[in-house]
């Protein structure tokens, strides 16, 4: 890719549907506004996005941002992967994106779409992830680890992170093939892979992994310690997302406040339920 920086301090990268188009470009606005790392490049891989749909997401923030496109076969691959609940196929797409930035050799991090970022990044950039693959925030409760570990024949306390924010060591990720082969773990076992791309990474990856604190994915469902105010990227991981009326998630308002800057800000309908 011939317009990236020279050398970028961090690349920022999100992946999404038209389904979760608002949910980016709101995400993307509360980066610009919070996040503190003005030098990061952003980077939206897309699953069929038009471009009417790129250009919305390019009105949120002041900066530009490079949209990777999958190629025919790729887009195929993960349509064919298992997906429940909420998640669709676009959520395997993380796991080939250090591969489609093979030109990239520094920090990589990724943020799903459902997130804001809430206070500054810079502290997670500066985090030291020596030989391991990448940090993450560990999951929770203990009963849906425990729960997720044993459907994946794992020891029931094995560490298990979400997914959501992963900060990537772009090295160790290629050497160990992290990508291909949570893909095909998932290829092999659709029948218990119900947290797609998370589940396939947590089994592949074992213990190469270091967590993170969980200011750094927020998450009501994981019974996340303190108030969502302290948090630096907070993750609606429930089916009904902010921008559903029926959502009661404690952040919700800040996420209306951060999509009155995007121009989803008229919008009078709060119902976009995904899943």
């Amino acid at each position: 890719m011939s317009n990236w920086p020279a050398t970028p301090a961090l690349t920022v990268a999100c992946c999404l549907d038209s389904n979760y188009l608002e949910l980016a470009g709101v995400m993307l606005r509360s980066l610009e506004a919070n996040g503190d790392v003005p030098d990061a490049h952003l980077v939206v891989c897309g699953f069929n996005l038009t471009p009417q749909d790129e250009a919305l997401l390019m009105q949120c923030v002041a900066r530009p941002i490079t949209f990777v496109a999958m190629s025919a076969g790729e887009r195929e691959r993960l349509s064919a992967l298992p997906v429940r609940r909420q998640v669709t196929s676009i959520s395997y797409a993380r796991l080939l994106l250090p591969d489609l930035l093979s030109d990239r050799s520094g920090p990589l991090l990724y943020i799903d779409s459902d997130t804001i970022v809430n206070r500054s990044l810079r502290p997670l950039v500066e985090t030291e992830l020596g030989d391991y693959a990448l940090a993450a925030v560990p999951d929770g409760p203990e009963k849906f680890v425990t729960w997720r570990n044993r459907v994946l024949g794992r020891a029931p306390d094995a560490p298990y992170f979400n997914a959501g924010v992963q900060l990537i060591n772009l090295v160790q990720w290629r050497q160990l093939r992290l990508g291909e082969t949570s893909l095909a773990f998932a290829e092999a076992n659709p029948a218990i892979v119900d947290w797609a791309d998370q589940d396939s990474l947590n089994i592949v990856i074992g213990a190469n992994w270091t967590p993170l604190p969980h200011v750094w994915n927020w998450c009501t469902e994981s019974g996340a310690p303190g108030s969502f105010e302290l948090a630096h990227i907070i993750h609606f991981t429930s089916r009904l997302k902010p921008n559903d009326r029926a959502c009661e998630h404690p952040a919700k308002a800040l996420y209306l406040q951060h999509r009155a800057n995007t121009p989803w800000r008229a919008k009078t309908s709060e119902i976009s339920r995904i899943g």
